[in-house]
């Protein structure tokens, strides 16, 4: 009598618990999308960043910027023709130089020619810091507009090798995050055959992933944590991929606590009961794991650990609080 009573005075609960949680994930979202889509903003754009930490090479560049010029990263632009350089390259050159002016951090000098006649080199210096990369951009951009037929224009020096490795990871990053929802989105309609129920794990990872992409944002702007190029395209196969592996459990067992239990509800408590203990597990072990690269020397592998672990908490958070209000509201 006793239990009955209190499984009817829980029920209620249950019920509203549910609506409070999806709004409360809703305010939440709301406020870390704009967070979230500012996380380029954050990205270290020195060229030191990848550089071995401790090492001597990293010592020098960052004790360079106290030298004059220290600071600046040279854009090298080449101009090259096989049968030799023609008036008409020249007056290019030197256009250019005048029209890159307002991106260079000094004057720009006359460009020189190579010994055998058949290539020119202007040397723009940029300052080596967070704008580095769009400033190279334009540089390249600016200076192939208007090339004479048969001139090859490139881009070359720290300058150009900062643009080309942001170029590499820009051009994976959404093909590697569209083959990340195809594959989780395969899984998730052969395990399940459902119109619908594949929905929910994909809405779980991606406010997830909104969480993770805004808290790593918030750290890197405020906390000084150190967000490579390219960290992106792994935080969001990790996120994508964790949330998915920790959902198919939780709904692997509130399937088999609803043949138990026809309230969805109460099943979804028992099953929420049983899987916390080896979902928490499994992402403390992955997080601490991750969290071991804080020991690395490389720049790339040492942001890797902590955002990595933040990309796996979040992914944690929703999985134990949203997805099992969506799963009861949807039934």
């Amino acid at each position: 009598m006793l239990l009955s009573r209190k499984h009817r005075s829980a029920a209620p609960r249950g019920r509203l618990l549910k609506w409070a949680v999806l709004l409360l994930w809703v305010a939440i979202t709301v406020l870390a999308v704009p967070a979230a889509s500012s996380l380029p903003d954050v990205v270290e754009g020195k060229a030191s960043a990848e550089l071995p930490r401790g090492a001597q090479s990293t010592k020098v560049e960052e004790l360079t910027p106290r030298f004059p010029g220290g600071e600046l990263a040279p854009g090298i632009v080449v101009y090259a023709r096989s049968s030799g350089i023609t008036p008409a390259d020249r007056a290019k050159a030197e256009t250019d130089r005048r029209a890159l002016a307002p991106l260079a951090a000094r004057p720009i000098a006359p460009p020189q020619a190579s010994g055998d006649g058949k290539a020119l080199m202007l040397n723009v210096a940029l300052p080596d810091d967070d704008t580095l990369d769009d400033k190279a951009r334009s540089l390249r951009d600016q200076s192939r507009a208007g090339a004479p037929d048969g001139l090859d224009i490139r881009l070359t020096g720290p300058a150009g090798s900062a643009l080309d490795v942001g170029d590499a990871f820009e051009n994976i990053d959404k093909p590697i995050f569209i083959i990340t929802i195809l594959v989780v989105t395969a899984v998730l309609l052969l395990t399940y055959r459902s119109p619908i129920l594949w929905l929910l794990p994909i809405v779980n990872a991606a406010i997830a992933l909104q969480v993770a992409n805004a808290v790593v944002y918030l750290l890197g702007e405020h906390a000084g944590l150190y967000v490579a190029d390219g960290m992106s395209t792994i935080l969001n196969a990790l996120v994508f991929g964790i949330s998915t592996d920790y959902a198919l459990l939780l709904l692997a067992r509130y399937r088999e606590e609803l043949r138990r239990h026809p309230d969805r509800h109460r099943a979804m408590a028992i099953a929420l009961r049983h899987a916390a203990a080896p979902i928490v597990a499994s992402a403390a072990t992955v997080s601490l794991g991750l969290l071991c690269l804080l020991a690395a020397n490389m720049g790339f592998n040492y942001a890797l650990g902590p955002i990595g672990a933040i990309g796996v908490l979040a992914g944690l958070v929703v999985v134990m609080t949203l997805l099992p209000a969506l799963l009861v509201i949807f039934g």
